[in-house]
């Protein structure tokens, strides 16, 4: 009871001690925004993954045509939500004269995709409840416009529907990193001419294999802001059809056309995943040899795979906890700064309370009583600036958009931008997790600055003690 007396006094009359605290809360909270925002990044990638890729990809290792029929099917096997099939190559965008992009040209069923709430919703013109399906069709009140485009131009075929990633289409204010969505409304209702998606297609020619571009003249019928800048900076949507006849090779005697594209598949609901992707594998083993005659060989080359285990995004997310476990062990070596403050506190304490230490050691306390009443003081420090620290820290991390907004008013210029962190909003979930570890860190480092001050406080002489005073 005697050392949770004197802990509590020194700590009282000693108000040095709380220069100690404030430094373990603040080498707490900071581990505790760093942490938290590298894990919701980590986790808002992997979200946005799985909204760009489905839960479940299915990529044939075989050039195949019959994905409409793959996507029903699987469509009616149990454990699929939704499936939907997707086409995807590199091309270039011609917007207007000396406006060229490289993009990802995205062939995909729109009424499938739109079966997800989130693209709907992300929809600037089609995107509203209650309306009419989104549709990559050319709209009535921009028929005019297109009629007058292709007289000008003498073209008889129409442009196809094409739904652009918001960033290609505008661009977002360099302050608020926001993009005018009543100008792009009006810039897309009011643009009167076609763009050109340029890519490669191959075709079997006499001489074999042969490869060429082909140009597909598009009229921008909306555009889509998922959230994610590359996405939004770089995806261009076609009805899958036109970007698999634009890719792939044509079937003699067929109207169809071979390429290489996946099927994206959303597991239904109460489905564990591992459970969905084994009914996939079998499903699509049946619909290979069955519908499509393969063999069980030529069945067995396909990836079947979750989506945010593709090796693309396991490399990606690796390195980023890379760089988070970095910043976690530089933030680490700060609290032994505070250690050793608490070591400079403690040790002050110490040489002043000489007369303490030999009342306390003339009653019969032990040298370890004697050390263990400073350690227990240095751990008093941990714990409340800990307790400050998870505090300050979750009130950071929960209202960083308001702190980031604070700053860029201060320092005129945007510190989040989507164009250098991918996404539009900061993470703002505290990593829970991660807190039952940096509790603990920050009161080792409080006991670590103690333990030098109780060791020469335990090695006092009780003589020497009272007589100094």
């Amino acid at each position: 009871m005697h050392k949770l007396f004197l802990c509590l006094r020194y700590l009282r009359k000693r108000r040095i001690a709380f220069f100690g605290v404030a430094a373990v809360g603040l080498c707490v909270a900071l581990l505790i925004v760093v942490t938290s925002l590298f894990s919701g990044f980590i986790d808002a990638y992997l979200s946005h993954a799985e909204r760009v890729l489905g839960e479940i990809v299915l990529v044939p290792g075989s050039e195949m045509a019959q994905y409409g029929e793959l996507v029903d099917y699987r469509e009616e096997q149990p454990g699929v939500a939704s499936a939907t099939p997707v086409v995807q190559t590199g091309a270039l965008l011609f917007l207007g004269k000396g406006d060229v992009r490289a993009v990802q040209l995205v062939g995909t069923d729109l009424e499938r995709r739109c079966r997800e709430s989130w693209f709907r919703e992300s929809l600037f013109l089609q995107g509203g409840a209650g309306g009419a399906d989104p549709s990559f069709a050319v709209p009535d009140a921009m028929r005019e416009k297109v009629q007058q485009w292709m007289k000008k131009k003498r073209q008889q075929k129409e442009p196809v529907g094409v739904i652009l990633g918001v960033g290609i289409f505008g661009e977002p204010d360099d302050l608020t990193d926001e993009y005018d969505r009543a100008g792009i409304e009006q810039k897309i209702l009011e643009h009167d001419t076609a763009m050109v998606v340029t890519t490669v297609r191959r075709s079997q020619g006499g001489g074999g294999l042969e490869v060429g571009k082909i140009s597909k003249a598009c009229w921008v019928v909306d555009v889509v802001q998922t959230g994610m800048n590359d996405v939004d900076t770089r995806f261009v949507y076609l009805p899958f059809e036109v970007v698999q006849e634009m890719i792939g090779t044509k079937i003699v005697d067929d109207d169809g056309y071979l390429c290489r594209g996946s099927v994206q598949i959303r597991v239904a609901e109460g489905v564990e995943l591992d459970e969905a992707l084994e009914q996939v594998r079998r499903g699509w083993d049946k619909f290979a040899t069955e519908r499509m005659n393969w063999s069980q060989g030529q069945a067995a080359f396909v990836d079947i795979f979750p989506a945010t285990e593709s090796p693309g995004i396991q490399i990606f997310t690796h390195e980023i906890r890379k760089q988070m476990n970095v910043m976690q062990l530089l933030l680490g070596l700060i609290c032994l700064v505070a250690a050793l403050l608490i070591f400079v506190i403690l040790f002050m304490v110490v040489m002043q309370k000489r007369r303490d230490i030999g009342i306390v050691r003339s009653l019969g306390s032990s040298r370890w009583a004697v050390a263990e009443l400073f350690l227990w003081f240095g751990g008093g420090i941990g714990v409340l600036g800990a307790i400050l620290g998870v505090g300050l820290g979750a009130w950071a991390t929960r209202n960083i958009a308001l702190v980031e907004t604070v700053l860029t008013k201060l320092l005129g210029f945007k510190i989040w931008k989507s164009g250098v962190y991918m996404f539009s909003e900061i993470p703002n979930e505290v990593a829970w997790d991660s807190v039952g570890w940096i509790v603990p860190v920050g009161i080792a480092s409080a006991v670590l600055g103690a333990l030098i001050p109780a060791i020469k406080a335990a090695r006092m002489e009780p003589v020497e003690a009272l007589r100094w005073e």
